[in-house]
């Protein structure tokens, strides 16, 4: 497996570094190993409604970047003191999104350095109940990204100040509010530990795993990255997108899989201009399943006629095709 560190903090140019390897990933590649971080910088899931999720004049107020990634799950603020790291890999077959084998290698590296921590049944790792790495996926039929944060020491107190989370995120895990349920790793270390450290301790954990070699970015590679950078990490279509209200507006939070929101106009009893947003994961654009209800009226016969032939669980992970039209036409 190659491995490559980028040493530039802009989190616009590194979301676009990760994106334009791994859509260079070929059936037969070594697969890459990436270590990367942003400056203050909120990144928000796919899926997500970004004004619903982030304090707009709060993040322009303080400098704070906002980008949207490619894959799934719930919005997250980095910093210098986080350090995010990426799995690219080619695949031969279609699979479903599995996040436990790109984690090992960080739970490995906490045990060496004498720390529990163990991992949700969704995509957080934790130490002693509380988050400290959130883990995401995005796949085709060729290839897989999996990528994940690691608060090492991170600002924690710029959470709360910057996200909009519900408190249905971190009240039924016991935690008064969204700081007080993240930790960071180095609070759980000696004194004298270090990033360096830590990382020197993963690298030779994933190298043990791929085995690592370096990866050298051409002057062709990074203006690829910088063109792809502007095209889309730096518009604001693409990471604000259309946040606008629709007739109907359904809600529901999955257990295991995250929440998922549906919004829709009817024009004369027909679905029209439907919407998904959340902080679900799924390892397919959603386009298919809105074209699928467009037209249609929304009761539970001709919804189920019409995603038949559609496998949910890849568009919306670990939600069922019957539980997920029970929430549309509920």
């Amino acid at each position: 497996m190659l491995y490559y560190s980028e040493p530039g903090h802009d989190p616009r140019f590194n979301l676009a570094l990760e994106e334009t390897l791994y859509r260079r990933i070929r059936p037969g590649d070594e697969g890459i190993f990436l270590l990367w971080r942003n400056a203050a910088t909120v990144v928000v899931g796919r899926f997500q409604d970004t004004a619903e999720e982030v304090r707009e004049e709060t993040v322009r107020e303080r400098g704070i970047t906002v980008v949207r990634r490619i894959t799934g799950g719930g919005a997250v603020y980095h910093d210098l003191g986080n350090v995010n790291y990426s799995f690219l890999l080619p695949r031969t077959s279609e699979g479903t999104l599995d996040f436990a084998p790109f984690t090992q290698p960080v739970l490995r590296t906490l045990q060496r350095l004498g720390v529990g921590a163990e991992r949700t049944d969704r995509n957080d790792l934790t130490i002693g109940g509380r988050k400290f790495s959130g883990n995401a996926q995005h796949m085709d039929g060729r290839r897989l990204l999996h990528h994940g944060t690691l608060l090492f020491d991170s600002d924690l107190s710029v959470l709360s100040q910057v996200l909009r989370v519900r408190e249905e995120k971190y009240r039924p895990k016991g935690f008064a509010s969204v700081a007080s349920r993240v930790t960071n790793i180095r609070a759980h270390l000696g004194p004298d530990a270090g990033m360096d450290d830590f990382l020197t301790v993963l690298l030779g954990e994933v190298n043990l795993e791929y085995g690592l070699a370096p990866l050298s970015a051409s002057d062709e590679l990074r203006a690829a990255v910088i063109a792809l950078a502007d095209e889309r990490y730096a518009s604001r279509a693409w990471t604000w997108g259309d946040g606008r209200e629709r007739d109907i507006r359904k809600e529901r939070r999955f257990e295991g899989a995250g929440r998922v929101e549906a919004r829709m106009n009817l024009v004369e009893g027909a679905i029209r201009d439907v919407v998904f947003f959340g902080d679900f994961f799924g390892a397919e654009d959603l386009e298919p399943v809105a074209r699928a209800l467009e037209g249609l009226p929304p009761d539970r016969a001709s919804v189920a006629q019409a995603l038949a032939p559609i496998e949910i669980g890849r568009f919306f992970y670990r939600i069922g095709k019957e539980e997920f039209i029970d929430f549309l036409c509920s």
